[in-house]
């Protein structure tokens, strides 16, 4: 075998028809193996051999957040993930100060945990329709 019969990385993914960093990771997967003689260099004939079989066992991942988010999946598993994930962002943020210019919103109030004076008086009047029909609502109720 010559050196012209090896693929770089960055010809795997042309044939492939995918990103030179996914390479990688189809062989971290085992699903592509580099030739022992020449790190990072593999037969056309295994990459051919492979063509858009690695597409099939491509798929979501169970249990993070990102498969929450990217693909829809709402099993026990992802929902616990992206709950987690959502809790630290929010724990993030609030120990955060919030962006200059962002004081006055009720943005600010509900996603940076601000409570100063502007923020309170901002968060309080974009609330005010919603709590007078609720009490439209629980007024009609009683009577």
């Amino acid at each position: 075998m010559t050196d012209e019969d090896l693929l770089n990385s960055t010809q795997t993914a042309e044939v492939l028809g995918i990103g030179r960093t996914y390479v990688y990771e189809l062989v971290r997967r085992g699903d592509l193996t580099p030739k022992r003689t020449h790190p990072n260099r593999f037969t056309r004939e295994d990459v051919e051999l492979l063509g858009d079989g690695w597409r099939r066992k491509r798929g979501p991942t169970h249990g993070l957040a990102s498969t929450y988010r990217g693909y829809g999946c709402r099993c026990d598993e992802c929902t616990r993930a992206n709950t987690e994930r959502t809790r630290l962002e929010r724990a993030d943020r609030f120990s955060r100060q919030p962006p200059k210019g962002s004081h006055g919103k009720a943005t600010t109030y509900s996603n940076w945990g601000c409570r100063c004076g502007r923020c309170r008086k901002a968060n309080t009047a974009y609330n005010a329709p919603y709590a007078r029909a609720y009490q439209t609502r629980q007024k009609a109720m009683m009577s």
